[in-house]
Order: structure tokens, then C-alpha cells, then sequence
């Protein structure tokens, strides 16, 4: 919904089958630094040999689609995905896929 609220969106693409999610040290410390604004957006793509047929820049209603394939993708929105900060040498993390998305909620 249009609250004139900054939201933070981070969204990560991964292939169907794929078992983890790389996310960095800043996207961490973002999510933590503004828990109530950071959304994590996990987009699980199928395998296609032609690629999307539709405009992969088209914006729909959030929450339209939640739950459901579009062109073959499907959608996932996490609040508060992470349960602690990364160590200071920490440039990145691998996160188990799954268990991110069964964290996932639909937007509001």
C-alpha cells in the first residue's frame, strides 16, 4: 500500500532447485538496522530455454499474485529474515533456500 514509508527490497532470483541464497554483509546489517522497512523478496525462477515472453520490469499489485506462478516464477516476501548479525570478517552469508521461504509472508 502507499504509505510514504521508505521500504528497503532486496530481491534475490534463484533457479528452481536451487538449495541456498547468497546475501552480503550490508544487505544484513540493512535488515537488522531497519527491521520494520526491510523486505526480503526471493524470486524462484523455472528453467526456460526461450525466457520470459512478458516485460520482466512490469510492476503488479503486491500481493496480487502471492502464492501463485507468474511466466513460471513465483514470489516470496520475508520480514525479518535474519536471527543475527554476520561476524566483523563476514562479506556474505548462504542461507538454506527453504527455510527462508517458509518464513515468508504476503506484503502489507
Amino acid at each position: 500500500p502507499d504509505t510514504g514509508k521508505l521500504r528497503f527490497i532486496e530481491v534475490k532470483g534463484r533457479f528452481q532447485g536451487a538449495k541456498t541464497v547468497t546475501i552480503s554483509k550490508n544487505e544484513i546489517l540493512t535488515a537488522f538496522n531497519k527491521p520494520d522497512d526491510f523486505i526480503l523478496a526471493l524470486v524462484v525462477v523455472p528453467p526456460s530455454e526461450s525466457g520470459l515472453q512478458t516485460d520482466p520490469w512490469q510492476v503488479a499489485e503486491p500481493g496480487a499474485n502471492y502464492g501463485r506462478t507468474q511466466n513460471g516464477c513465483q514470489v516470496y516476501y520475508v520480514r525479518k529474515p535474519f536471527t543475527r548479525e554476520p561476524d566483523f570478517g563476514v562479506t556474505s552469508v548462504n542461507y538454506n533456500l527453504k527455510e527462508l521461504v517458509a518464513k515468508a509472508q504476503v506484503p502489507c
